[in-house]
């Protein structure tokens, strides 16, 4: 090789690019291989039930007390199953007793206290999950030595605005003298009263009412909750029946031909 040769193949051995070369190549590159931006993520948005934990009766057995409780959509007033309830008894203000339940289908729970005459407060709780929200906790004074009744409400599933007169009425029944027990039927819909009726139960520990349909508003679903006051011999109660309110339609239909052939397409109109 000769002396003009080995002084071109060192002068390209130590030659390197200017530095602003370097760095525009460097920030083609940065811009030919930049990532695409990736779309944005739609929002999860999780809605939860509302319920409502009561107390339906309480009974008295051998022992003790059998306490049947219910947890319902508060919306829909349907029983709501599967989930756990807790249940303190509470006498100036100390926990006497404390017990877990789970509810069945139907939304009710049962659970056996052992007996303690006199009053106590009762506190019933539900914790939510992410189904449902949390009850609110409710805390009612109770005698377990009094006798419990059984509500049985009675209206038709479904009532016509247009109707006559809705009857509606509530069957108490129980141990004792089932004679003047205060009474109230309350309308509920989506967990908000829109009418209310009180009254006491006659000799047979019977009530009834009859509602002008129109008084409950407008078409839909109902929830009818039947509620007895505490008295000297028994203990309060709850029950309920859902039910329907409907206006009738009618339409009336006319078509553009008197007359059409098999498979022939014809003009509905109606009113």
């Amino acid at each position: 090789m000769s002396a003009a040769s080995l002084l071109v193949t060192a002068a390209l051995l130590c030659w390197a690019p200017p530095a602003d070369a370097t760095h525009a190549a460097a920030r083609l590159r940065a811009r030919t291989t930049r990532p695409t931006a990736s779309p944005p993520t739609a929002p999860t948005i999780t809605v939860r039930a509302a319920t409502r934990l009561e107390l339906e009766k309480i009974n008295r057995v051998q022992g003790g007390v059998v306490l049947t409780l219910k947890l319902v959509d508060a919306d829909l007033g349907t029983g709501v199953g599967g989930k756990a309830v807790r249940i303190w008894i509470l006498r100036d203000g100390k926990v006497q007793f404390e017990t877990r339940a789970m509810t069945t289908k139907s939304g009710t729970a049962k659970t056996f206290v052992p007996y303690r005459s006199g009053e106590y407060t009762l506190k019933l709780s539900y914790e939510g999950d992410p189904l449902y929200t949390k009850a609110q906790p409710r805390a009612r004074l109770v005698d377990l030595s009094k006798n419990a009744v059984t509500l049985l409400v009675d209206c038709p599933p479904a009532a016509d605005l247009a109707g006559p007169s809705i009857p509606v009425g509530v069957t108490v029944s129980g141990r004792g003298d089932l004679a003047s027990i205060p009474v109230t039927l309350s309308f509920l819909r989506r967990g908000r009263v829109v009418r209310t009726v009180a009254g006491k139960t006659d000799s047979t520990g019977r009530f009834d009412a009859t509602l002008p349909p129109r008084s409950l508003g407008r078409p839909g679903d109902l929830l009818l909750v039947a509620r007895t006051r505490t008295t000297s011999a028994f203990n309060s109660a709850r029950a309920s029946q859902r039910m329907v309110l409907f206006t009738r339609v009618t339409t009336t239909l006319s078509a553009d031909k008197r007359r059409a052939r098999m498979g022939s397409v014809l003009t509905l109109r109606g009113q």
